[in-house]
C-alpha cells in the first residue's frame, strides 16, 4: 500500500513487473538515483541521460519525481542501482 507521502512509478519490462516506490518524506532531492541511472545507461554521470527525473522545490521542500519509459530496471545488474545507491533509503521495489 502506498501512503500519501509515497509515489510509485510503474514499470513493466520483460518478465519483471512492479513499482519503484519513492518515500517523499525521506527524499532530499540529492539526485544520486539519477546519476546512478545515467551511469547504468551511458557510463557517464549525467542528469539528462537518466531515466529518473527528480526536482526539488527549495521553497516548499516538495520533491517531484518520475521514471521514464526507457527504464530497463537495471537490466544485467543484480539489483536496482537507484535503490542501491540512495543515501536516504527512500526508494524501494514492490513486485506485482
Amino acid at each position: 500500500m502506498i501512503t500519501n507521502n509515497q509515489k510509485a512509478a510503474k514499470v513493466d519490462v520483460k518478465e519483471t513487473k512492479g513499482e519503484i516506490i519513492l518515500d517523499e518524506i525521506k527524499c532530499r532531492g540529492c539526485n544520486t538515483c539519477m546519476l546512478a541511472c545515467s551511469f547504468h545507461h551511458a557510463s557517464v554521470f549525467s542528469r539528462e541521460l537518466s531515466s529518473i527525473k527528480v526536482s526539488l522545490d527549495y521553497i516548499t521542500g516538495k520533491v517531484s519525481w518520475m521514471i521514464s519509459s526507457n527504464c530497463d530496471l537495471c537490466k544485467g545488474k543484480k539489483e536496482f542501482l537507484c535503490i542501491k545507491h540512495c543515501p536516504y533509503d527512500c526508494l524501494s521495489f514492490k513486485p506485482f
